[in-house]
């Protein structure tokens, strides 16, 4: 089915807007923040990375991102390799925004990914085309590092063509159960959300369309925040050739701060 479309970017003026469309819908963009040339080279630069580690073995103890595929579509840890990365990503304003909206936090640049650039095409071969319907936190509802949230910023536009996000607005607020996999370990049920009522029906298991989702595009050079409660999914590109979504990506994260590397601590939360 076709998603209506969620929210519009806000320029920087419209911030006190943009604070008010996240806390509403789970999800908010900030448009106009950097000059496109600077986002081109980068872009260049990241893309250029990417070619030189696709074809490796992923460092031990860093799984890829879709370990089924034989192509890796991402690289991790980016700012340790790409240190201009940070001039973007940790640039002031959106600092400022994250800030607002979870007070005291700190970015993760260690531990299993870190700061990733991902490169969603439509190849059959790729690691990451599509990914199904799940919260940031049930990758790791045992640990104690939420409230948290995800900076994106978007190296292609997204559309129909090349895919885009789906999210569920408002349900980020919901009381969410963690997956199947971390409540059979647990011997428990956790919840994740901002509020104590359970979600109205369950989350589907992987790509199928959601009543009442909508559609999050966002144009080049956007940079998108995303709740780590909020349900998402991301749609698959059509059919053509040559079609990418490069994107860079960090989480914030608002308790104890962790940056070690543990192997143990990922749950693969989204089916891809």
């Amino acid at each position: 089915m076709d998603a209506d479309v969620l929210i519009w970017p806000r320029s920087w003026a419209g911030r006190t807007e943009l604070l008010g469309d996240y806390r509403q819908h789970g999800a908010a963009v900030l448009g106009g923040v950097f000059a496109p040339e600077e986002l081109l080279r980068l872009r260049e630069k990241c893309a250029a990375l990417l070619d030189r580690e696709a074809l490796q073995d992923p460092p031990a103890g860093h799984p890829r991102l879709g370990e089924d595929a034989p192509r890796r579509n991402h690289v991790v840890h980016l700012t340790h390799k790409l240190p201009e990365v940070a001039d973007v990503l940790f640039d002031p304003r959106i600092v400022a925004v994250v800030r607002d909206l979870l007070g005291e936090c700190w970015p993760l640049t260690g531990g299993l990914f870190g700061v990733v650039y991902q490169d969603a095409d439509n190849d059959e071969g790729s690691s990451y085309r599509r990914i199904g319907w799940h919260t940031d936190w049930q990758s790791g509802p045992q640990k104690d590092r939420w409230p948290a949230l995800t900076v994106t910023i978007h190296l292609d536009p997204t559309g129909p063509d090349n895919g885009h996000l789906r999210v569920l607005a408002g349900s980020h607020m919901w009381a969410t159960p963690e997956s199947r996999a971390t409540q059979r370990a647990s011997g428990s049920l956790r919840r994740g959300g901002y509020g104590q009522m359970p979600p109205p029906h369950e989350m589907p298991l992987a790509h199928e369309p959601l009543l009442g989702e909508q559609a999050l595009p966002c144009a080049f050079g956007d940079v998108l925040f995303h709740d780590a409660y909020l349900w998402h999914a991301a749609s698959e590109a059509r059919p053509q050739a040559g079609l990418h979504r490069r994107h860079l990506r960090v989480g914030w994260y608002s308790g104890p701060e962790d940056q070690a590397l543990d192997t143990r601590g990922f749950t693969r939360n989204a089916a891809r």
